[in-house]
């Protein structure tokens, strides 16, 4: 009997340890301290790291372009035939989604060696205001280890969008003549996200020229009657504009009927964000010149001005000058 219980004990326990090797197949020895195997080691291969990312820090522009210092080493045992880096840039308050600023192919990387470049990146157009920290990742086939194959810098680069400058509207924006002379009055607003500074500031204004031309398509090549000087214009503000010119100094304009509209930023000394929305005109008060005067013999001295309420229109008349 005792013979038979044995046998059924080891035969149990046997079959325990049986399941246990079965169930924890690294655990090593199986039953009774015997010797067991652990599982094999992964193949050899390359291990990309970047060890460091240097962008220049400072303010810019979307659209502007600057170079990152940036260093990748291969750690692993095998030569890494080529991989891909990408730079990004992270939102510092951690809301907006990453931008991706550049992506390069590089060659070869044997092991124990790096790679120390100077790269090139561009902000997108569509970059929003804020502070982003710059990202270097390095990706490729097989790699066994992701967690070091990207890295930020330590210091931010801040963005500060584009100024756009646009008309305010016919709700502020006016001409007629009073006690001889020309005056009109319109607003400027700024519906950007960044100050709009003229190149050369402060010695160089937001050049704003006023046109009198024969279509609501108001040109450079029109008849330009004077021009306005706007210092600048922070983001999300305006500027109500006027602009006074004497009858006696009004231009020389060929007889016809005007309307009187403007160019903002004539001279192009603010880059903004839309460019094609610089233009405005009065289109329901409209300006006739009669007596078309040859500039030596008519000029516009001692001017008459005539306005005609029926049809929303004013009249110059030339008279020639005393000589």
């Amino acid at each position: 009997m005792k013979r038979r219980f044995f046998q059924r004990i080891n035969r149990k326990a046997l079959l325990a340890c049986l399941c246990l090797v079965a169930v924890h197949p690294f655990i090593q020895g199986g039953c009774g301290g015997g010797g067991g195997s652990s599982s094999p080691p992964p193949p050899a291969s390359c291990g990309l790291r970047v060890v460091s990312v240097l962008a220049p820090g400072g303010t810019w522009e979307p659209g502007d372009s600057f170079t990152v210092d940036n260093d990748v080493i291969n750690d692993g045992p095998e030569d890494c035939p080529g991989y891909v880096v990408t730079f990004w840039a992270l939102d510092a308050a951690a809301i907006l989604p990453d931008i991706e600023l550049a992506s390069y192919a590089r060659g070869g990387l044997v092991s124990g060696a790096d790679h120390a470049l100077t790269s090139p990146v561009t902000l997108p157009w569509a970059t929003p205001d804020g502070d982003y920290y710059v990202a270097l990742q390095v990706s490729y086939a097989g790699d066994p280890d992701t967690s070091n194959n990207i890295r930020e810098d330590l210091l931010p680069i801040t963005v500060l969008g584009w100024p756009d400058l646009y008309d305010g509207g016919p709700a502020f924006s006016a001409w007629n003549i009073v006690d001889d002379t020309f005056y009109i009055v319109f607003r400027v607003c700024n519906g950007g996200t960044a100050d709009a500074v003229p190149v050369g500031f402060p010695a160089n204004n937001i050049d704003t020229d006023i046109f009198a031309s024969l279509d609501t398509t108001i040109t450079a090549t029109d008849y330009r009657l004077g021009r306005a000087y706007i210092t600048w214009i922070p983001a999300g503000n305006y500027v109500d504009v006027g602009l006074y010119i004497p009858l006696a100094d009004f231009p020389v304009v060929p007889v016809g009927t005007y309307y009187i509209g403007w160019i903002i930023d004539q001279q192009t000394d603010v880059a903004e964000s839309d460019e094609l929305n610089n233009t405005a005109c009065i289109t329901d008060w409209l300006l006739t010149v009669t007596l078309p005067a040859a500039a030596a013999v008519f000029v516009p001295l001692n001017t008459d001005a005539e306005d005609s309420p029926a049809t929303r229109t004013l009249t110059i008349k030339y008279r020639q000058a005393r000589r």
